[in-house]
């Protein structure tokens, strides 16, 4: 397992099985939240290449789990968008219709794309994969063009929201999801950038440097993200925990009273 699937996968499964535990009385936008990690877990599990080989073995198409991945990319990052308008007041009870229309088309033309490009086998991994044709240039468009979307909804909110948010916890949290829409924006020109580089053949460096890269960028993203959902329940955690702390310091007083 490489460094950065050491980090993200046990947080992303953690975040989905202790939000999975308290489903039936959590509230709507926890549902929504637990929705997205399980999502983003579920992909970063089968784009590992232990599981990725098996996957493509039993279903025996080349690089399906890629598009697998892919699908649960987009439905993880519809789900944080519509975490971000249930935590800022936006949402309303209701999903946003163009949220979802983005991502059933998005899907649809992914799936279809994917069905016509020329699919690597083994190991090779399907961005760096040396042919390069119009259905693959699509593919990754509309795939980097979805997430540029959903983290530039996700920006706007946390950027308006964030202004006005009174100091705290809520506050931090929308900051640091503004950094991490910056490091997705960064993750987005380095792997589209290099899909028109590869589309235009242009000489590259070595394809493992733009995979590295463009992973690790990725797995920040997904940790920063994780790190702003968690901020206010740890910060209220810690409030709890004081108030309990004062309170046993002055238990002797009430009882010598």
């Amino acid at each position: 397992m490489r460094p950065y699937e050491m980090a993200v996968l046990p947080l992303l499964w953690s975040l989905s099985l202790y939000h999975l535990g308290r489903w039936r009385t959590a509230p709507r936008r926890s549902r929504v939240l637990t929705a997205g990690w399980t999502c983003l877990a579920l992909g970063a599990t089968l784009g590992t290449p232990a599981v990725r080989r098996v996957v493509d073995a039993l279903i025996g198409v080349n690089s399906v789990t890629a598009l697998l991945v892919h699908l649960l990319g987009l439905t993880g990052t519809a789900a944080l968008v519509e975490f971000v308008r249930e935590m800022t007041g936006r949402a309303r009870g209701r999903l946003s219709r163009r949220n979802l229309a983005a991502l059933a088309a998005g899907a649809i033309v992914l799936t279809t794309a994917f069905a016509l490009m020329p699919r690597p086998h083994g190991d090779i991994d399907l961005l760096t994969y040396s042919r390069s044709s119009w259905a693959g240039y699509t593919y990754w468009a509309v795939l980097s063009g979805y997430t540029a979307y959903g983290l530039l909804t996700i920006a706007r909110i946390c950027w308006i929201d964030g202004r006005h948010a009174s100091p705290g916890p809520a506050r931090t949290s929308l900051r640091l999801m503004r950094i991490a829409t910056l490091l997705g924006a960064a993750y987005l020109l380095h792997r589209f950038g290099y899909v028109t580089a590869r589309f235009a053949q242009w000489p590259l460096p070595d394809a493992r440097l733009i995979t590295g890269a463009t992973q690790v960028l990725l797995a920040i993203m997904v940790l920063l993200f994780a790190l702003a959902v968690i901020w206010p329940a740890h910060a209220e955690h810690r409030l709890k925990r004081a108030a309990a702390r004062q309170a046993d310091r002055i238990a002797p007083l009430w009882r010598l009273l």
